[in-house]
């Protein structure tokens, strides 16, 4: 009993809690984002490929020495389909990153208010949004 007490104690102090969470910066969303898309394209362009390959190997029956209860032509078809729409979800998420570090972006600049009928210029702080999109 000592020894099970033990390790859970062990396990509860080596387990980091899930319930705080440190503030993202906007950089991080950015190189999220951008990797999301790269593993995006890159899905979309290899099961174009293994699509097309498929089904020219299907047209020209390349594979006609084989059993006829095996078709690679088929399952390269229908993993390039699934390829291409495994792709769909990273490219949303990735623009779902791209949206939170814009938001993230807000930045306190000063602002150049000319005053009228002076020569003065004057100088306030203003909350401008900034909207970077580094992709």
């Amino acid at each position: 009993m000592k020894k099970i007490v033990f390790f859970l104690t062990l396990l509860f102090l080596a387990v980091k809690p899930f319930s705080q969470t440190p503030a993202l910066s906007k950089d991080h969303y950015l190189k999220k984002s951008k990797t999301q898309k790269t593993i995006g394209w890159v899905l979309l362009g290899g099961g174009g490929a293994a699509t097309i390959i498929g089904l020219t190997f299907a047209s020209n029956n390349v594979f006609e020495n084989i059993g006829k209860d095996e078709h690679p032509e088929e399952a390269l078809f229908y993993t390039g389909i699934a390829m291409m729409g495994v792709s769909i979800p990273f490219f949303i998420s990735s623009a779902k990153n791209a949206r939170k570090s814009a938001t993230i972006s807000f930045n306190n600049q000063r602002v150049l208010f000319p005053q009228q009928n002076t020569t003065d210029i004057d100088f306030e702080n203003k909350i401008v949004k900034t909207f970077l999109y580094k992709t």
